[in-house]
């Protein structure tokens, strides 16, 4: 079988996508809550234009964020303390108006 093949034979077969794998290495403590309270969540409120409810665990578990209470490789480059720890050359770009 050809290398291309192969390659994309591997990827149909697994069951999640990169950004929803549990990050290696890291903990519940890595993820920034003060950022998801102060921050994220009233900006996730207005956008919505409603009021978000539940724990704030359960919000990352519903954005795939936090599974089997580990957080997951979108949870770090989104809500990690320091993301740049466990992927060195990610980042996310904000767009401002």
């Amino acid at each position: 079988m050809p290398p291309d093949e192969l390659r994309t034979l591997f990827i149909e077969q697994r069951q999640n996508k990169w950004d929803a794998e549990i990050c290696e290495g890291v903990t519940l403590k890595d993820i920034d809550y003060e950022f998801i309270k102060g921050t994220f969540i009233p900006l996730y409120e207005k956008i919505l234009q409603k009021q978000v409810a539940g724990e704030v665990k359960d919000i990352l578990s519903s954005l795939n964020c936090i599974r089997n209470n580990k957080p997951t490789n979108a949870g770090i480059l989104l809500f990690g303390k320091n993301p740049q720890k466990y992927f060195m050359n990610s980042y996310i770009r904000h767009y401002r108006k």
